[in-house]
C-alpha cells in the first residue's frame, strides 16, 4: 500500500490467541510509533470491548470504535446492550446495516438468505 501511517486499524474478534492486554500493548505501539491514528476493534462483545477500551486506557490510548453487524436480521449488539454502552461515550459503534446483503441473497449468492413474502 505504501502508507507511512493508516487512519484506523481494527482487531477483528475476540478470537485471537493472545491475551486482550497483550493485544492492548500491542495497537497502543502502533499508535505510539505512528503506525496508525486510532485503533479499534470488530464484533467484540460489551464485556470484551470495555476490557480493551481499560488496557487501552493504560496506555492514553482510546478506542475509537467497535464495527459490528446490525439488521433487522442481526440485532444482537442492540439486545445484548452494547449499542446502548457504546451511546453512552465508551466507543463508536459503527454498524453495518441491512444485513450487507445477506437478506437478498446478494452476499450468500441465494442460499441461506432469508426469503421476504410481500404482504
Amino acid at each position: 500500500m505504501n502508507l507511512s501511517t493508516i487512519d484506523i486499524y481494527l482487531v477483528h474478534g475476540h478470537i485471537h490467541t493472545r491475551s486482550v492486554a497483550s493485544v492492548a500493548a500491542s495497537l497502543a505501539a502502533c499508535v505510539e510509533k505512528g503506525m496508525t491514528k486510532c485503533v479499534g476493534v470488530a464484533n467484540y462483545s460489551t464485556s470484551d470491548m470495555l476490557q480493551m477500551r481499560d488496557e487501552l486506557a493504560k496506555y492514553s490510548v482510546r478506542l475509537a470504535l467497535n464495527q459490528v453487524e446490525f439488521s433487522v436480521l442481526r440485532r444482537l449488539s442492540e439486545m445484548s446492550g452494547l449499542l446502548e454502552t457504546c451511546k453512552g461515550g465508551d466507543c463508536a459503534a459503527e454498524l453495518f446495516e441491512l444485513g450487507a446483503g445477506t437478506a437478498d441473497g446478494r452476499v450468500y449468492g441465494g442460499e441461506g438468505a432469508v426469503e421476504f413474502v410481500q404482504v
